[in-house]
């Protein structure tokens, strides 16, 4: 933080900075910021503005600025003489500041409002590529290959506070969300499965700063070419990595607010619609409560019965399958949110 604020200050010219501290009466000391009445960024005021992209206004909020700003410049081989000679890795580190912003701004608390539309695409989405069935509010058909929503990295971490996922790719600080990282959803189905056997696969997905910076081509085939770095997401709510389909949209069910989808028809279905959980074991619906940090759940014991009675069914078709289908849903921070359900070549 100290590099961080000596890198502003000499970039800025001093009468600027100055403009934004607190007036003092004549002769009155800055204690704050030195005998000598230094200008630092420290010296400007916090303000609360109470927007829902950023709390504050002042040190923190600049910060996040700029070291998003540096971040991304190096990325993209800009020359920003204030950089000069830092080293990449110093600039990831300074990238973490804007995410003190997040953990502000993007809580569970904002992202029941404002990550509850994004959520529900991908419930419905899931649930018209499993059940053959069109989705009220869905600008796609079932028969769709590809599905794709613009997010920004904001988005991600609204969707990420909302379920409580964490992750680290290479190169990269904890809950990072860089620019191109995919949150990815898997879908499979075992050859001669049913919508009850399908599960999902959650992963984060983000080319590497040195990736980024050299402007790397990917392996399209993902064969031995270079590839992008990926790393596995557990779900809260989730008893391991291959969730069954039904446990994994009745957490997103559990955890968005259906009042605060934006979409009307979308919102009726979510409404309207019965639990997957319900319709399908006829046990009672499960509830995802959460507080801060930790996710409690009520009717885990129902959650254990439907969860075993499929990993049960799944076993018995392990040794009878073939290929499986596969199909998966991205939401790509300055990217996309698609649904691309593939089929391997098995006859079907």
């Amino acid at each position: 933080m100290g590099n961080l604020l000596a890198v502003l200050v000499n970039c800025s010219p001093v009468y600027e900075c100055m403009t934004m501290l607190p007036r003092r009466a004549p002769g009155e000391v800055a204690g704050e910021v030195g005998e000598s009445n230094e200008c630092v960024m420290t010296g400007i005021p916090n303000k609360f503005i109470g927007k829902f992209y950023q709390a504050l206004d002042g040190p923190s909020s600049l910060a996040s600025y700029f070291s998003s700003y540096f971040l991304l410049g190096w990325l993209n081989n800009v020359t920003i003489p204030a950089i000069k000679g830092v080293p990449p890795a110093q600039l990831v580190d300074w990238y973490q500041l804007m995410y003190a912003g997040f953990n502000v701004v993007d809580n569970w608390w904002s992202a029941r409002s404002f990550a509850s539309e994004l959520a529900a695409q991908v419930v419905a989405s899931l649930e018209q590529a499993s059940s053959g069935e069109t989705v009220p509010g869905l600008q796609h058909t079932p028969s769709a290959r590809l599905v794709y929503l613009a997010a920004h990295d904001t988005n991600i971490a609204l969707l990420q506070s909302l379920l409580q996922v964490e992750w680290i790719v290479d190169g990269w600080q904890r809950q990072n969300i860089p620019p191109g990282g995919m949150f990815v959803v898997e879908l499979h189905r075992p050859s001669g499965g049913s919508p009850a056997t399908d599960f999902v696969r959650v992963y984060f997905e983000a080319a590497t700063p040195e990736q980024q910076h050299a402007a790397t081509q990917f392996d399209p085939t993902g064969g031995a070419g270079a590839v992008p770095s990926r790393v596995e997401v557990l779900v809260p709510g989730c008893l391991e990595f291959e969730c069954p389909l039904l446990v994994f949209q009745e957490v997103l069910r559990g955890a968005l607010e259906a009042k605060c989808v934006g979409n009307d028809l979308l919102r009726k279905w979510i409404e309207d619609s019965s639990s997957l959980l319900t319709r399908w074991s006829g046990l009672k619906v499960l509830r995802i409560l959460r507080f801060g940090n930790g996710v409690a759940m009520a009717g885990a014991l129902a959650l254990a019965a439907v969860y075993g009675a499929i990993r049960l069914l799944r076993g018995a078709l392990r040794s009878l399958r073939g290929p499986s289908a596969d199909g998966f849903v991205q939401i790509s921070s300055h990217g996309a949110l698609t649904l691309d359900e593939r089929e391997e070549h098995n006859g079907l």
